[in-house]
């Protein structure tokens, strides 16, 4: 299951009828993106995960392939203010990258 932070609940039960006793199943999910919590979405499905399925295997995806270095930091420091579940710390092997710009704009149609 893809996007799996933004499953509600009845989509989470759904997970585990489909699951059954053999419990092998991925998925795939980011406590600090998810953008769905107006149509019932629970990131805190990703922890109930592991209440459910205590030999769950964590994989933490924090390698970035698409920005730098510089970039990251900047994220991982905005991230860092986030009531998220898992911590994490995202990092690229391409170098540190240009400076970030910051732009100002009058409201959201102007950006």
């Amino acid at each position: 299951v893809d996007e799996y932070q933004d499953t509600n609940t009845s989509q989470y039960q759904l997970v585990k009828l489909l699951v059954g006793q053999r419990a092998r199943f991925t998925v795939v999910g980011d406590d600090d993106q998810s953008i769905y919590s107006w149509r019932g979405a629970k990131p805190q499905n990703l922890v109930q995960l592991s209440k459910d399925y205590p030999h769950l295997r964590l994989i933490k995806l924090e390698q970035n392939y698409r920005s730098a270095g510089r970039i990251l930091k900047a994220a991982n420091i905005l991230i860092a203010n986030n009531p998220h579940v898992f911590d994490k710390k995202l990092f690229s092997e391409l170098g540190f990258g240009d400076q970030i710009k910051v732009i100002g704009t009058r409201d959201e149609e102007h950006e």
